[in-house]
């Protein structure tokens, strides 16, 4: 309903799907359960399979590991909307048609709203936006130090390095040191040349 709970992986104030969707979903796994048929299973399969993924990590609402989920929901959602429309007669489903047309425009532009405009702004310190300025700055002058430290090991501030210096990978293949593993099981870059 609110999103993942990671913050890079979101947007803020947006659902993984829209707010009217869950109505066509739970529609849809109806209709699936009540017209089975043969390949029923697999859809039903993927949607319980799809979820794994999150549900066995330490971040269970994490939209990235929940994004092999979306293509069983949409099949759902499409079912259930099938479903619905042809329950209607032709008049009110043109109506309904145009009901759902105008919820998709509606939830699309505040998807749009949102993320490039209200999210920018909310989620302003958990994207490390500031990494390209330093980077720039310090390639030219850092000959002139014996080391470069930056915070946050954890965001892999070395990347940025190796992007915007155009860094050669088999030297950065060499040259890479790593923390040890962490309780996670995560091994960060600790030194780079």
């Amino acid at each position: 309903i609110t999103g993942g709970a990671n913050a890079v992986h979101n947007t803020s104030n947006v659902a993984n799907f829209y707010f009217f969707e869950y109505l066509l979903f739970l529609v849809g796994l109806y209709a699936l359960f009540r017209h089975w048929e043969k390949n029923s299973g697999w859809i039903f399969a993927w949607l319980i399979l799809a979820a794994l993924p999150a549900v066995i990590t330490i971040e269970a609402t994490h939209n990235t590991r929940l994004s092999a989920e979306i293509f069983p929901w949409i099949l759902l959602i499409a079912f259930g909307i099938e479903q619905i429309l042809s329950l209607l007669k032709k008049k009110w489903r043109i109506l309904a048609v145009l009901a759902l047309t105008g919820l998709y425009v509606y939830s699309l532009f505040y998807l749009v709203v949102s993320t490039f405009v209200i999210n920018d702004k909310k989620q302003l310190d958990n994207f490390d936006w500031y990494m390209e300025p330093i980077v720039k700055k310090v390639l030219p002058i850092q000959q002139n130090f014996d080391q470069v430290i930056l915070p946050f090991y954890q965001n892999t501030p070395y990347i940025y390095f190796l992007f915007y210096g155009k860094y050669d990978p088999q030297l950065a293949q060499e040259t890479l040191s790593y923390y040890p593993l962490d309780d996670e099981g995560f091994r960060y870059a600790q030194r780079l040349g």
